[in-house]
C-alpha cells in the first residue's frame, strides 16, 4: 500500500505556472527593481546636492546703486553654507520687495555655489515736502525714501498739493500729482535739471501747473496734458532767449497761439 501510494505520486503530472502568471511575476519583479534603482538614484542625488561642494559660498548683487551690496545681502538673508538646492529663491525675492526702494528683484542659482541677485531700484523723478524734509517720488507717485539732498538736488519739488500724510511705499492718488508726473514724463532732455519747482493750483476744479526754472522764471503750462509735449518742446527751443529773465517774470505757454513773456501781475 505504501509502495502503491509512492507510485501514484511519482506518476502524478508536474504542475506548471500558467503563461499569464509568469508574465505578471516578471513585471512585478521588474517594477520593484525600477523602484529600487530610482530610490538609490534619488539618495545619491541628495547626497551630492547636499555636499559642501554645492553649498552657498558667494552671493552676487547686481543692479544696485542707492542701496549698498551689504544692505541687499542683509535683506535677502541667505545663509552661507546652506545647500544651494535648498535656497528658496521665491522667498528671497519676496523679502527683497519689502524694501520700498526696490522695484523688482530676481534671484537665481549658479552652480556649483553662487546665488545671483538682480534688483531694479525705483528712480526718483520729483521731491515732495514732508515735515522738515522731502520724500523722493518715483514716476508712479510712490514715495520710497527720504530725499538725499546731495544725490537728488536736481529733482524738482512738487508744491501746492493737499495730500494725506504720505506713507513710504504706498502710491499717492491725487489728480494734481498725476498731472505733474505726466509733465515730467514728457520732459525733453534739454529741460532735464532746468526745473526746480512744479506748483499745482486749481482752476475751476481743474489742476493747473506752473513751473519755476533755475533762473526763477515762472512758466504757466496748458491745462490739457495732451499739449504738454508740444509746449515743453517749444520751451526747450526758446530757453536760451528767456534764461536771463528771473523772479517776477512769467512765460505764459497756456495758449496754443504761442508763448507770451510778461511781468507778474500784468
Amino acid at each position: 500500500m505504501w509502495e502503491g501510494g509512492t507510485e501514484q505520486l511519482a506518476n502524478a503530472p508536474f504542475i506548471e505556472e500558467l503563461p499569464g502568471e509568469q508574465e505578471a511575476g516578471r513585471k512585478a519583479e521588474m517594477g520593484w527593481r525600477w523602484l529600487l534603482a530610482l530610490f538609490l538614484l534619488l539618495c545619491a542625488a541628495l547626497i551630492i546636492l547636499s555636499s559642501p561642494l554645492l553649498a552657498v559660498r558667494d552671493v552676487v548683487v547686481e543692479g544696485n546703486s542707492a542701496l549698498s551690496t551689504l544692505q541687499v545681502e542683509q535683506l535677502a538673508d541667505i545663509e552661507a553654507g546652506q545647500p544651494l538646492l535648498l535656497v528658496d529663491t521665491a522667498a528671497v525675492e519676496r523679502r527683497l520687495l519689502l524694501h520700498p526702494r526696490i522695484l523688482s528683484a530676481e534671484v537665481s542659482r549658479r552652480w556649483p555655489s553662487k546665488v545671483i541677485i538682480t534688483i531694479r531700484e525705483r528712480r526718483g523723478v520729483a521731491l515732495l515736502p514732508a515735515g522738515d524734509g522731502f520724500l523722493t517720488l518715483d514716476e508712479d507717485g510712490i514715495p520710497f525714501s527720504l530725499a538725499d539732498p546731495a544725490r537728488e538736488k536736481s529733482l524738482p519739488v512738487i508744491t501746492g498739493l493737499r495730500l494725506p500724510t504720505p506713507v513710504v511705499g504706498v502710491r499717492l492718488k491725487n489728480a494734481g500729482l498725476e498731472r505733474a508726473l505726466a509733465l515730467l514724463q514728457a520732459l525733453p532732455a534739454e529741460l532735464q535739471g532746468q526745473i526746480t519747482e512744479i506748483h499745482v493750483s486749481d482752476l475751476a476744479g481743474e489742476p493747473v501747473l506752473r513751473l519755476y526754472l533755475v533762473s526763477l522764471l515762472a512758466v504757466d503750462m496748458p491745462v490739457d496734458p495732451a499739449r504738454f509735449p508740444e509746449s515743453l518742446a517749444r520751451l526747450a527751443a526758446i530757453l536760451p532767449q528767456v534764461s536771463s529773465y528771473g523772479a517776477g517774470w512769467v512765460l505764459d505757454m497756456s495758449s496754443s497761439a504761442g508763448a507770451l513773456l510778461r511781468q507778474e501781475g500784468k
